[in-house]
């Protein structure tokens, strides 16, 4: 036969739902029942006396009350024990050459050569006892050599050394142990693994990964791994900028091999590459692709940086800082594998001892360097970090619209047309989030037209994207705030805009600035655009409503710097901004307004005032910078005045 595939026969012994399993020589083998096809007698009978290569089928054992795996398990370990009589096959590798990892010394076997059919007066009884004696000696120097990992990769395979160092990972970590199926706990069944292979300029990378799925689900609250949050990585560079500390960032190897040991038992079949006969993997410690992997990985990073000395965020559990005399001495971000940190001498020789000779770093960078696909540098001689997105925006591809289609402005995007808005739209909202707060409302704009778009919003997005491209760099710059910690303040701008969108919604959004006690300093720490959740009867709801939202995320910002400088809320003052006079008469006043939902709302700004957490100041319009955020019209001229940008 030409074919490069393996086409049987084989004797069916058992099925798992759609998995099943068919014996076929010495060798049991699991396959999708889509692609098993059955033949009569005939067809084996006529295989078998006219192909003598091939060996004959064997009938499955009879088996009572066990599952198919089961039965395939036995059957396995069978074959490792005792071969038929009939598989005259000598005991050697594949056809692929024999490769062991770096550190394990080469060992070659020369596998006797099997007797010619054609050579006269062989005795076949003795042949298949010379056969099973061969055999029995391959799987004894198997077991003695189980401390190597043996291993076979195709030279045609152009990442088989990426593999091969992926295995070396695994060992070097103490991820799994080699043990034999008949060692397996009783009911428990391996789960399979697979190659993500990638070539990102040039570098290749094999990750080997498990699959997860075919475990039970775990409890939410054993896979959850927090991240940092995007207003404590702000408040970093912010403080860091402020007190003249240098940035540092570490990017950790194999992050999930360097997690607490596994809690759970867990065993998976090895890759072909490293496939054994009767032999598979229990794992030590999590490895990509199971469920509580991330979990288990957070769990060390907290270990190690609770003996640093460093304290855990009270509102973020990935923000750590220390603290030396009630005074803060350095803080830490943490976003799964990639950390950030600024503090002194002394916390920074703490980092060192236990996080940096705690884990395999693979990268370590100060002041310049990309941090989750932020451009962050930092200038010591002028007290600022600047952070951007340009490379990023310089790979954002525009939609080709068809001349045909370009004049059918409400006519539906097709399906590629879909596909590639849905991407861009993506890439626009996490643009807008991160460092852009100007292109906020049409990035909000877009995603909510992604049940149904259509052709104008494939021009709105492709005129977002040139403009993106073809402007001047806009950063954010946080710079140095003078007697940080004293007299600071929260400056706090919110806005709406009464129904301007479809079916009467109404946008509402805010900016919060971290400013020192002259306000000249003016740091931007969070920002949100957003559709409001309920459709508003007047001007006064929506500012009502961005007001109280703008409310609630100022305080959280105000607690969050509470816990790390020490200082009491009451030295961080908040400062809100409206430009409707009508709502700070309704705020200042006890009357209430005409709107029965409204008289909750302000019920909870009220108490907000009385209490001095907040105190609301009007500005004129034209002098509001999160017009921007709320309108497709506005200017973007105030907000870039506030952020310092010429």
């Amino acid at each position: 036969m030409t074919a490069k595939r393996w086409r049987g026969p084989a004797t069916v012994i058992g099925t798992d739902g759609k998995l099943v399993f068919v014996r076929h020589g010495g060798y049991v083998v699991r396959c999708h029942r889509i692609h098993v096809i059955r033949v009569n007698e005939l067809y084996i009978k006529d295989r078998s006396d006219t192909s003598g290569s091939d060996p004959p089928t064997y009938s499955a054992p009879k088996t009572e009350n066990r599952c198919a795996f089961e039965t395939a398990k036995s059957m396995m370990n069978d074959d490792v024990v005792n071969t038929p009589e009939t598989d005259q096959r000598p005991c050697q590798a594949p056809v692929a050459p024999r490769i062991e990892l770096p550190g394990n010394e080469p060992q070659i076997t020369e596998p006797p050569s099997p007797a010619s059919p054609s050579t006269p007066n062989i005795d076949l009884e003795d042949n298949a006892l010379q056969t099973r004696k061969e055999q029995k000696l391959c799987d004894a120097k198997s077991r003695i050599e189980k401390k190597k990992l043996d291993l076979t990769v195709a030279q045609e395979d152009p990442f088989h050394l990426e593999k091969l160092n992926e295995i070396e990972k695994w060992r070097k970590n103490g991820v799994f142990e080699e043990i034999s199926v008949e060692q397996m706990n009783e009911g428990e069944h391996p789960i399979t693994t697979r190659w993500v292979e990638s070539e990102v300029g040039g570098k290749k990378k094999a990750r080997l990964v498990a699959r997860g799925f075919e475990e039970a689900p775990l409890r939410s609250t054993e896979t959850v791994s927090p991240t940092c949050r995007k207003e404590s990585l702000r408040l970093l560079f912010s403080i860091a900028a402020s007190k003249d500390w240098p940035l540092q960032s570490l990017d950790i190897a194999s992050a999930f091999l360097q997690g607490k040991p596994i809690e759970r038992t867990v065993y998976v079949l090895p890759p072909k590459e490293f496939y054994q006969p009767g032999i598979v993997w229990k794992l030590h410690k999590c490895v990509y692709g199971l469920s509580d992997a991330a979990k288990m990985w957070y769990s060390n990073v907290r270990e190690q940086t609770t003996k640093a000395g460093l304290t855990k965020g009270l509102y973020d559990d990935a923000l750590f800082f220390s603290s030396v005399d009630n005074a803060l001495s350095g803080l830490m971000t943490v976003h799964v594998d990639d950390f950030v940190y600024a503090g002194s001498d002394s916390f920074q020789a703490d980092i060192k001892e236990h996080i940096l000779d705690g884990f395999e770093v693979k990268s370590e960078e100060s002041n310049s360097f990309e941090y989750l696909g932020l451009e962050v540098s930092q200038s010591i001689e002028s007290h600022e970090i600047e952070v951007k997105q340009d490379k990023y925006i310089q790979e954002l591809k525009l939609i080709v619209i068809a001349k045909s289609r370009k004049a059918q402005k409400t006519s539906p995007l097709n399906s590629s047309e879909y596909a590639k808005f849905r991407t861009g739209v993506g890439q626009l909202l996490w643009l807008s989030v991160q460092t852009r707060p100007d292109i906020s409302f049409t990035a909000c704009q877009l995603s909510n037209h992604l049940k149904d778009p259509n052709i104008d919003d494939l021009n709105l997005y492709n005129k977002t994207v040139k403009k993106l491209q073809n402007e001047e760099s806009v950063p954010l710059v946080f710079s140095k705030i003078p007697n940080f910690a004293e007299g600071m303040k929260l400056l706090t701008f919110s806005d709406a805009s009464f129904g301007n969108l479809s079916n009467n919604g109404s946008q509402c959004g805010y900016l919060i600035f971290l400013a020192g006690a002259n306000e000249e300093v003016r740091n931007l720490i969070s920002w949100k655009s957003v559709r409001l959740d309920r459709v508003c009867s007047s001007t006064l709801a929506a500012e009502s409503l961005a007001l109280l939202k703008a409310v609630d995320h100022s305080i959280f910002i105000q607690q969050t710097i509470k816990q790390m400088i020490g200082t009491g809320s009451d030295d961080i003052k908040i400062k809100c901004y409206v430009d409707n006079k009508g709502l700070l008469e309704l705020i200042n006043k006890t009357k209430d307004p005409s709107e029965k939902r409204l008289i909750v709302t302000m019920a909870s700004l009220r108490e907000s005032v009385e209490k001095e957490e907040i105190d609301v100041i009007y500005i004129p319009s034209k002098m509001m910078p999160a017009d921007v955020l709320t309108k497709k019209s506005a200017s973007g001229f105030v907000l870039k005045s506030y952020l310092e940008i010429e």
